[in-house]
């Protein structure tokens, strides 16, 4: 069947898209959820796209929910696109590595995206520094214009919470379970919106002659 379509399409349109819409969402675990939309106007065609990190589960359907047809290729990913539609993907991708209590996080995109850190997560490092920089609760949002992106941060939320299961006893536990909890969302959003207003503030102040 596969074999079938890809002949199909053999002789019809193939270009790299440029998605609309692209969201980032990185995980606690280093994994990241991305999610994007392509503009398909003349179709039948294949559709190359570049997803970030290491994906290695995919789902792609129309603006009608029919799947779309598609093979990976490392990180470039092709869409057989029988009909003009709009494109949507989503997939899990290996995106962030730890060493000690930071993670790093590196990707290369062609187009903007909004990239949405784990919650509780405050940057060490930013190259380049991004267009904007929101917090939404207690997690970090990063828009960039498009292009590579590495972020250093760490997760105090999940450091905190491992630091008080580790100090709690086992009696205490059994007692009040509900007391694990780690800090409030507030405190936490308070730290990640100062340690970038800091970051930002101390990158302008260096770019200035």
């Amino acid at each position: 069947m596969f074999w079938l379509l890809a002949l199909l399409l053999a002789s019809v349109a193939c270009f790299a898209a440029t998605a609309s819409t692209v969201e980032v969402e990185l995980l606690e675990t280093g994994d990241a959820i991305c999610s994007f939309t392509v503009e398909v106007a003349d179709a039948p065609a294949v559709v190359s796209v570049r997803l970030a990190g290491d994906p290695y589960l995919v789902e792609a359907y129309g603006s009608g929910g029919e799947e779309v047809p598609f093979k990976l290729y490392g990180s470039v990913l092709e869409l057989y696109v029988l009909e003009n539609t709009t494109v949507t993907v989503r997939c899990l991708t290996s995106l962030a590595s730890r060493s000690g209590d930071v993670w790093v996080a590196e990707l290369a995109l062609d187009s903007p995206f909004k990239l949405v850190l784990p919650e509780g997560a405050v940057v060490v490092e930013l190259e380049p520094a991004p267009e904007e920089v929101i917090v939404e609760g207690s997690r970090a949002v990063l828009y960039y214009a498009g292009g590579r992106a590495r972020i250093e941060y760490l997760q105090l939320a999940q450091k905190a919470g491992q630091e008080q299961k580790l100090e709690q006893s086992p009696e205490a536990e059994a007692e009040s379970p509900a007391r694990q909890t780690p800090p409030t969302a507030l405190a936490v959003a308070a730290i990640v919106a100062l340690a970038l207003a800091l970051y930002i503030l101390l990158k302008a102040r260096q770019m200035r002659p």
